[in-house]
Protein backbone atom coordinates (compact mmCIF):
# COMPACT_ATOMS: atom_id res chain seq x y z
CA UNK A 1 0.00 0.00 0.00
CA UNK A 2 3.08 2.66 0.83
CA UNK A 3 4.68 1.42 -2.48
CA UNK A 4 2.37 3.60 -5.08
CA UNK A 5 2.77 7.09 -3.09
CA UNK A 6 6.43 6.41 -3.01
CA UNK A 7 6.21 5.25 -6.82
CA UNK A 8 4.42 8.34 -7.94
CA UNK A 9 6.62 10.85 -5.46
CA UNK A 10 9.86 9.44 -7.40
CA UNK A 11 8.41 9.93 -10.69
CA UNK A 12 7.97 13.18 -9.80
CA UNK A 13 11.67 14.14 -8.55
CA UNK A 14 12.48 12.50 -11.77
CA UNK A 15 10.28 14.79 -13.85
CA UNK A 16 11.74 17.63 -12.38
CA UNK A 17 15.40 16.25 -12.71
CA UNK A 18 15.17 15.78 -16.28
CA UNK A 19 13.75 19.44 -16.65
CA UNK A 20 16.18 20.24 -15.15
CA UNK A 21 18.93 18.31 -17.19
CA UNK A 22 16.97 20.31 -20.09
CA UNK A 23 17.54 23.60 -18.65
CA UNK A 24 19.28 24.81 -21.62
CA UNK A 25 16.62 23.62 -24.15
CA UNK A 26 14.54 25.56 -21.56
CA UNK A 27 16.31 28.70 -21.49
CA UNK A 28 17.01 28.59 -25.40
CA UNK A 29 13.47 28.27 -25.85
CA UNK A 30 12.83 31.48 -23.97
CA UNK A 31 15.29 33.31 -25.86
CA UNK A 32 14.00 32.47 -29.00
CA UNK A 33 10.63 33.85 -28.32
CA UNK A 34 12.15 36.66 -26.97
CA UNK A 35 13.55 37.49 -29.71
CA UNK A 36 10.97 36.78 -31.97
CA UNK A 37 9.01 39.48 -29.93
CA UNK A 38 11.73 41.65 -30.73
CA UNK A 39 11.40 40.86 -34.66
CA UNK A 40 8.11 41.39 -34.41
CA UNK A 41 8.31 44.76 -31.94
CA UNK A 42 10.81 46.04 -35.05
CA UNK A 43 8.25 46.05 -37.83
CA UNK A 44 5.13 48.11 -35.61
CA UNK A 45 4.86 51.63 -36.72
CA UNK A 46 5.09 53.50 -33.46
CA UNK A 47 2.29 55.31 -32.67
CA UNK A 48 1.75 59.11 -30.47
CA UNK A 49 -1.29 59.67 -28.14
CA UNK A 50 -2.27 63.09 -27.24
CA UNK A 51 -5.65 64.03 -24.83
CA UNK A 52 -7.51 66.96 -24.54
CA UNK A 53 -10.08 67.26 -21.40
CA UNK A 54 -13.09 69.23 -21.99
CA UNK A 55 -14.94 70.03 -18.54
CA UNK A 56 -18.37 69.36 -19.04
CA UNK A 57 -21.58 70.25 -16.74
CA UNK A 58 -24.77 68.17 -18.78
CA UNK A 59 -28.17 70.78 -18.31
CA UNK A 60 -30.56 69.62 -16.12
CA UNK A 61 -32.99 67.07 -18.67
CA UNK A 62 -29.89 65.61 -18.73
CA UNK A 63 -28.76 62.72 -17.72
CA UNK A 64 -25.66 62.49 -15.29
CA UNK A 65 -24.81 59.12 -15.47
CA UNK A 66 -21.17 58.85 -16.84
CA UNK A 67 -21.40 56.10 -19.33
CA UNK A 68 -24.76 57.67 -20.72
CA UNK A 69 -22.84 61.10 -21.23
CA UNK A 70 -19.98 58.89 -22.61
CA UNK A 71 -22.31 57.22 -25.10
CA UNK A 72 -24.08 60.14 -26.40
CA UNK A 73 -20.64 61.87 -26.86
CA UNK A 74 -19.34 58.96 -29.09
CA UNK A 75 -22.64 58.68 -30.70
CA UNK A 76 -22.28 62.38 -31.63
CA UNK A 77 -18.67 62.57 -32.76
CA UNK A 78 -18.32 58.83 -34.12
CA UNK A 79 -20.88 60.16 -36.92
CA UNK A 80 -20.33 61.31 -40.49
CA UNK A 81 -22.33 64.62 -40.26
CA UNK A 82 -19.58 64.95 -37.53
CA UNK A 83 -16.50 63.67 -38.84
CA UNK A 84 -16.65 64.21 -42.62
CA UNK A 85 -17.17 68.34 -42.70
CA UNK A 86 -14.39 68.27 -39.37
CA UNK A 87 -11.94 66.23 -41.99
CA UNK A 88 -12.57 69.03 -44.98
CA UNK A 89 -12.50 71.58 -42.85
CA UNK A 90 -8.35 70.35 -41.77
CA UNK A 91 -7.65 68.69 -44.76
CA UNK A 92 -6.35 65.66 -42.92
CA UNK A 93 -6.72 64.07 -46.44
CA UNK A 94 -3.33 65.74 -47.07
CA UNK A 95 -1.74 64.16 -43.86
CA UNK A 96 0.53 61.02 -44.55
CA UNK A 97 -0.97 59.39 -41.27
CA UNK A 98 -4.16 59.36 -42.94
CA UNK A 99 -3.21 59.37 -46.90
CA UNK A 100 -0.84 55.97 -47.45
CA UNK A 101 -0.52 57.54 -50.77
CA UNK A 102 1.56 60.04 -48.81
CA UNK A 103 4.16 57.65 -47.06
CA UNK A 104 7.37 58.84 -47.70
CA UNK A 105 7.99 56.18 -45.61
CA UNK A 106 6.99 53.57 -44.07
CA UNK A 107 7.30 49.89 -42.53
CA UNK A 108 6.76 46.66 -44.33
CA UNK A 109 4.57 45.67 -41.42
CA UNK A 110 2.79 48.90 -41.87
CA UNK A 111 2.29 47.80 -45.73
CA UNK A 112 1.05 44.77 -44.84
CA UNK A 113 -1.78 45.88 -42.75
CA UNK A 114 -2.75 48.92 -45.16
CA UNK A 115 -2.99 46.56 -47.37
CA UNK A 116 -5.41 44.07 -45.44
CA UNK A 117 -7.66 47.97 -44.46
CA UNK A 118 -7.79 47.91 -48.77
CA UNK A 119 -9.02 44.85 -49.36
CA UNK A 120 -11.45 45.56 -46.77
CA UNK A 121 -12.93 48.43 -48.13
CA UNK A 122 -12.57 48.74 -51.74
CA UNK A 123 -13.76 51.67 -53.62
CA UNK A 124 -14.54 53.85 -50.45
CA UNK A 125 -13.80 57.04 -50.82
CA UNK A 126 -10.64 58.83 -48.71
CA UNK A 127 -12.46 60.85 -46.64
CA UNK A 128 -14.53 58.27 -45.04
CA UNK A 129 -11.97 55.72 -44.82
CA UNK A 130 -9.87 58.61 -42.97
CA UNK A 131 -13.39 59.17 -40.89
CA UNK A 132 -12.84 55.05 -39.76
CA UNK A 133 -9.57 55.23 -38.55
CA UNK A 134 -10.78 58.12 -36.53
CA UNK A 135 -13.44 56.16 -34.59
CA UNK A 136 -11.08 53.64 -34.45
CA UNK A 137 -8.11 55.50 -32.87
CA UNK A 138 -10.74 58.45 -30.55
CA UNK A 139 -10.72 57.52 -27.11
CA UNK A 140 -13.19 58.90 -24.73
CA UNK A 141 -12.60 59.01 -20.98
CA UNK A 142 -14.86 60.57 -18.06
CA UNK A 143 -12.77 61.87 -15.67
CA UNK A 144 -13.47 61.53 -12.08
CA UNK A 145 -14.96 65.26 -12.00
CA UNK A 146 -17.10 64.26 -14.94
CA UNK A 147 -15.01 65.55 -17.41
CA UNK A 148 -14.17 64.80 -20.77
CA UNK A 149 -11.04 63.91 -22.09
CA UNK A 150 -10.77 63.23 -25.82
CA UNK A 151 -7.43 61.18 -26.75
CA UNK A 152 -6.43 60.13 -29.90
CA UNK A 153 -3.70 57.72 -31.06
CA UNK A 154 -1.13 58.44 -34.82
CA UNK A 155 1.61 57.33 -36.28
CA UNK A 156 2.52 61.49 -36.08
CA UNK A 157 3.55 62.90 -32.89
CA UNK A 158 2.01 66.41 -34.17
CA UNK A 159 -1.32 64.85 -35.89
CA UNK A 160 -2.27 63.26 -32.07
CA UNK A 161 -3.20 66.62 -30.67
CA UNK A 162 -4.25 67.99 -33.39
CA UNK A 163 -7.48 65.74 -33.79
CA UNK A 164 -7.47 66.06 -29.90
CA UNK A 165 -7.82 69.59 -30.37
CA UNK A 166 -10.32 69.26 -33.11
CA UNK A 167 -12.61 67.20 -31.85
CA UNK A 168 -13.07 68.68 -28.67
CA UNK A 169 -13.68 71.82 -29.71
CA UNK A 170 -15.78 71.21 -32.18
CA UNK A 171 -18.00 69.69 -29.34
CA UNK A 172 -17.68 73.14 -27.65
CA UNK A 173 -18.55 75.34 -30.54
CA UNK A 174 -21.83 72.79 -31.66
CA UNK A 175 -25.35 72.28 -29.48
CA UNK A 176 -25.18 68.40 -30.36
CA UNK A 177 -24.26 67.99 -26.82
CA UNK A 178 -26.61 69.85 -24.20
CA UNK A 179 -25.03 71.36 -20.92
CA UNK A 180 -22.12 73.82 -20.07
CA UNK A 181 -18.80 73.01 -21.59
CA UNK A 182 -15.34 74.83 -22.09
CA UNK A 183 -12.06 73.92 -22.71
CA UNK A 184 -9.50 72.43 -19.63
CA UNK A 185 -6.59 71.24 -20.94
CA UNK A 186 -5.44 71.35 -24.65
CA UNK A 187 -3.23 68.38 -25.92
CA UNK A 188 0.14 69.34 -26.20
CA UNK A 189 2.91 67.55 -28.88
CA UNK A 190 3.44 64.06 -26.75
CA UNK A 191 7.42 63.99 -25.70
CA UNK A 192 7.96 60.20 -26.52
CA UNK A 193 5.51 57.28 -28.10
CA UNK A 194 2.78 55.36 -26.64
CA UNK A 195 2.79 52.43 -28.87
CA UNK A 196 4.01 49.75 -28.43
CA UNK A 197 4.81 49.46 -24.87
CA UNK A 198 8.18 47.95 -25.67
CA UNK A 199 8.97 46.64 -21.96
CA UNK A 200 5.50 44.91 -21.52
CA UNK A 201 5.90 43.29 -24.76
CA UNK A 202 9.15 41.95 -24.36
CA UNK A 203 8.26 40.51 -20.62
CA UNK A 204 5.40 38.80 -21.65
CA UNK A 205 7.58 37.54 -24.79
CA UNK A 206 10.43 36.33 -22.70
CA UNK A 207 7.69 34.65 -19.53
CA UNK A 208 5.82 33.14 -22.59
CA UNK A 209 9.04 31.58 -24.03
CA UNK A 210 10.46 30.12 -20.87
CA UNK A 211 6.76 28.39 -19.83
CA UNK A 212 6.58 26.84 -23.28
CA UNK A 213 9.95 25.63 -23.15
CA UNK A 214 9.34 24.29 -19.42
CA UNK A 215 6.25 22.68 -20.65
CA UNK A 216 8.23 21.03 -23.90
CA UNK A 217 11.00 19.86 -21.60
CA UNK A 218 8.24 18.65 -19.16
CA UNK A 219 7.05 16.55 -22.33
CA UNK A 220 10.07 15.05 -23.55
CA UNK A 221 10.46 13.94 -19.56
CA UNK A 222 7.25 12.21 -19.59
CA UNK A 223 7.97 10.48 -22.88
CA UNK A 224 11.38 9.71 -21.73
CA UNK A 225 10.38 8.07 -18.61
CA UNK A 226 7.23 5.70 -20.18
CA UNK A 227 9.75 4.31 -22.28
CA UNK A 228 12.16 3.91 -19.81
CA UNK A 229 9.71 1.85 -18.11
CA UNK A 230 8.36 0.38 -20.50
CA UNK A 231 11.71 -0.88 -21.53
CA UNK A 232 11.89 -2.40 -17.81
CA UNK A 233 8.53 -4.38 -18.10
CA UNK A 234 10.01 -6.34 -20.70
Amino acid sequence: MVLAPTMATNRRRSRLYMIWVRRNFVLGSALLVFLIGCLILAFQSVRYSAAAVMGYEPAELETHSPEQIKDKILTIIRSDEFLLPLIDKNQWNRRAAFNPALHPDITVYSRILEKIEHDRSPGIPLNEQIAEKIRKDLKITILKDNSVAFSFTSTSPDLAPKVANAVMNKIIAENALQGRKKMLLKASDPESFSEPDIPHALSISGLSGLILGICFAYLLACIQIRKQEAAHVR
